[in-house]
């Protein structure tokens, strides 16, 4: 059984008024969880984009970021692991050679899934 997610997310830094300056990415891709083994999950996203924004909050868009999305793309082919004892993702395995930033976009991908 796989569980298939829209995800769409911005991470932004900055003062959280309107009509001051931010920074940050958005990130939109299709996840998919399925189950591997008891309380062991497969994470694998789906044609994932990454786009970047610096500029005032909201009025300026966000710029598609090629260079990230591609290194995201590439290590989006193989799944990541979770094991989760219980209602919260204990440990995550990663095949090796992933970057340390896909590895956090997981993170923050599970950390909102758990809310």
């Amino acid at each position: 059984k796989t569980y298939v997610y829209k995800y769409e997310a911005f991470i932004l830094g900055g003062l959280p008024e309107e009509g001051l300056a931010r920074a940050g990415l958005k990130i939109r891709t299709k996840l998919l969880i399925s189950e591997a083994e008891k309380n062991i999950y497969m994470l694998k996203l789906v044609e994932p984009e990454l786009f970047e924004y610096s500029g005032i909050w909201p009025k300026d868009p966000a710029v598609p970021a090629p260079k990230l999305t591609e290194t995201l793309h590439l290590s989006s082919r193989s799944p990541s692991s979770l094991n989760t004892p219980m209602v919260f993702v204990g440990q995550i395995f990663a095949p090796e050679g992933i970057s340390t930033l896909v590895l956090n976009i997981h993170r923050g991908i599970l950390n909102i899934l758990q809310l």
